[in-house]
């Protein structure tokens, strides 16, 4: 019996380990399943993966992975182009950080700065095509904007960010989380309505219109009423409370847009704000790569040279100056013994 017991708690062991997996680890199973995300959650999971190689200073293996998207030219033609912006910015910052560690007479240094120019330059040219299509009069949203009716975050577009050495994220963050997060619809306020019993009027008898009938018929009316508290009606009041519709987890773009009119109107207005400050930011950033290109095309001189050039404008200065009669003075030991004596005598003193 006890070896069954065992043998049965053993079988049953390997069962607990099945444990479900986190939502991180969902999310990097989804996007490592195919080369190029598809899904809103694999596009979810890829952009993260690379924020956290960037935040990790993991710069070559976030390159790596925005190129092996951006490789897949004929995938990414229905692709939202604010992910494709994202991967470019990203792609382009990673690859300016490796540049950084490289020296700058090296031609590798200078490839890897054009290359991220490159990307900085179709990041825009995405940004500004996007920026276009929603700020046109009859611009709809189409099937992948259907998701950007999202609360903007205090982290998107009131923070600024730096154009060197920080994370994009600030700014990518909020447009990822209004493609990615659909919102819901606003909900319809509960209305309760309460029916109340009916104020009795007095009655007034035509002899005395000070007294009523009450006083004549034994009090056969009933008493005055008084409004009952909405806490006892509200039992009773239950079948008249009008209930809110099911929110459904992907709420179409006209359904929301017939509970508030504005709504798509704010979401175009928000996405378009903070597509304008991606692009200042994309602007300033090649600025700066077009100083740091331009300085590395500039020929560094050696420091032997520069010794050399140096011996040679001496050499000049002495010639000239001999030229104009002047002769180098000798060594004088006489100053420096006459130093020596007055220094013993104030020491003696």
């Amino acid at each position: 019996m006890l070896k069954r017991v065992e043998a049965g708690s053993q079988l049953h062991q390997p069962k607990s380990t099945n444990q479900p997996q986190s939502e991180e680890d969902d999310e990097e199973s989804l996007g490592k399943m195919r080369p190029v995300p598809q899904t809103r959650m694999e596009w979810k999971a890829a952009l993260g993966e690379i924020k956290r190689d960037y935040m990790n200073r993991r710069f070559r293996e976030c390159s790596t992975r925005c190129h092996g998207i951006l490789d897949h030219k004929d995938k990414l033609e229905t692709t939202h182009p604010v992910h494709l912006v994202y991967l470019r910015f990203y792609a382009a910052t990673a690859l300016e950080m490796q540049a950084h560690a490289i020296h700058h007479s090296s031609p590798f240094r200078t490839a890897l700065l054009k290359q991220a120019y490159d990307h900085l330059s179709a990041a825009s040219k995405l940004a500004k095509q996007a920026d276009e299509d929603m700020s046109r009069p009859t611009s709809r949203f189409p099937s992948h904007f259907s998701s950007l009716h999202s609360s903007a975050g205090s982290n998107s577009s009131g923070s600024t960010v730096s154009t060197r050495r920080s994370s994009p994220s600030p700014s990518f963050s909020s447009i990822d989380e209004s493609v990615v997060k659909p919102s819901q619809p606003p909900r319809p306020k509960k209305r309760v309505a309460f029916c109340d019993e009916p104020m009795m009027e007095p009655i007034i008898r035509p002899d005395s219109p000070t007294l009523g009938f009450d006083e004549c018929l034994g009090r056969s009316s009933p008493e005055l009423v008084y409004p009952e508290s909405i806490l006892k009606n509200a039992r009773p009041s239950l079948p008249t409370i009008i209930s809110a519709p099911p929110e459904s987890a992907s709420p179409d773009p006209s359904e929301a847009e017939d509970i508030d009119p504005f709504f798509h109107t704010r979401s175009i207005h928000r996405f378009c704000t903070i597509l304008s400050s991606i692009r200042r930011q994309i602007t300033a950033h090649m600025t700066t790569l077009d100083i740091e290109i331009a300085a590395c095309h500039i020929p560094s001189v050696p420091a032997h040279t520069n010794q050399e050039l140096k011996a040679l404008d001496v050499k000049a200065r002495i010639e000239r100056l001999r030229a104009s009669g002047w002769k180098r003075a000798r060594f004088d030991a006489q100053r420096y013994e006459r130093l020596r004596e007055n220094a013993l005598a104030d020491m003696a003193r």
